[in-house]
Order: C-alpha cells, then sequence, then structure tokens
C-alpha cells in the first residue's frame, strides 16, 4: 500500500502509518497529523473533526448501556442455588411416621470467595435438612452439588405437593434461598 495515493481498498485501518508518519515529521521538525483519520471531504475542505449530534447520541447510548452492564454485574446474586428432587424417588415414612424426600442441590458461585455453604429449612419452621455425605466446599467461581433429605412431620403434609423453602448460609448469613415441592401421601378427607 503506497500510502501517497490516498484512500486505498486494501487499507485495514491498523493505523500503523499515521504512527511513522507522525514520528518522521517530529524528527524533521514539521507539523504532525499528515496522514490521519479524516474523510476526504474534510481533507478537501479543510475541515477539522468535530463530534456531529448522531455522535454524541451514540456515545450517550454506549454510556448508558455501559452503565447498565455495570450495575446488573455489582447487583447480581453472589450464588444460585437449585433444588429439584432426586429423579426417581418418591417420599419415604419413617418410624415415627415423619416424611421425608431426597434432592439434589446444585450451588453456582459468582464470587472469588471459596466457603462450605450450610442449607436450612426456611419454611415450613417444624422440617428439618440431613445432609446426606460431607457438605461441598464451594470454590469462587466454580459449581458443587449435594444431596439433602428434607423430614417433615406428618402433620405438616396437608396436600400432595407443599412448598418448601430451602435457605443457603455463608457464616451464619442467608446468601440464598430457593423453593422446590415436597411430595408426601394424600389425605382423605
Amino acid at each position: 500500500i503506497d500510502i501517497r495515493i490516498g484512500t486505498q481498498l486494501e487499507c485495514i485501518g491498523c493505523t500503523a502509518c499515521i504512527d511513522a508518519c507522525d514520528d518522521i515529521m517530529t524528527k524533521i521538525k514539521k507539523p504532525k497529523g499528515l496522514v490521519r483519520y479524516a474523510s476526504i471531504e474534510n481533507i478537501l475542505s479543510g475541515k477539522k473533526f468535530t463530534f456531529s449530534p448522531r455522535m454524541i447520541g451514540y456515545t450517550a447510548v454506549l454510556l448508558i448501556m455501559m452503565g447498565v452492564v455495570f450495575a446488573l454485574l455489582f447487583t447480581r446474586d453472589p450464588m444460585r442455588v437449585a433444588v429439584l428432587r432426586a429423579p426417581g424417588t418418591t417420599f419415604q415414612t419413617d418410624a415415627e411416621g415423619n416424611i421425608s424426600n431426597l434432592y439434589n442441590i446444585k450451588f453456582s458461585s459468582r464470587t472469588f470467595h471459596d466457603f462450605w455453604p450450610e442449607v436450612r429449612l426456611l419454611s415450613p419452621k417444624e422440617g428439618k435438612v440431613t445432609q446426606i455425605g460431607s457438605a461441598p466446599l464451594l470454590k469462587g467461581g466454580a459449581v458443587a452439588q449435594s444431596t439433602i433429605l428434607i423430614t417433615l412431620p406428618n402433620a405438616q403434609i396437608t396436600e400432595l405437593k407443599v412448598p418448601v423453602r430451602i435457605g443457603v448460609f455463608k457464616e451464619g448469613k442467608l446468601v440464598e434461598a430457593a423453593e422446590t415441592t415436597f411430595f408426601g401421601p394424600v389425605k382423605n378427607k
């Protein structure tokens, strides 16, 4: 590409010629800007670059979009939790008549900090959560899975599907909550 010819189709806009020209012009003590980004109309008329109303509008839209992205990044939840019933299982009844369901729980961290998530039952209050196996270490930016058993007193089961709310705690502080359904025996009225 010979920059002396002017605008050429082969130019990829790498700006190496602008930098090289400015270096040479500085060495020979001439004004910089001989090679520059400009339209042919600006070069022929000698007008300087100015921000047009369209460019100001595009800049404003870009800044607003960047603000929205940063706001979404800084206000997002530190983790996501998905609680699903273990496939192929139904409810179990223990010796005291309590009903239990088995669940797979998946933790997705959105922070850079590692911690041990603690799972508690938020509602109904009369139930309890039992961790099956050891609790997983949730590494920053990673995904961990665990299995839990939720047990409710038989008196709490008033319908086939009972809504259950589970909380995930970090050092005693509620980080995320998830809802699922608890299956129990159908009661005849």
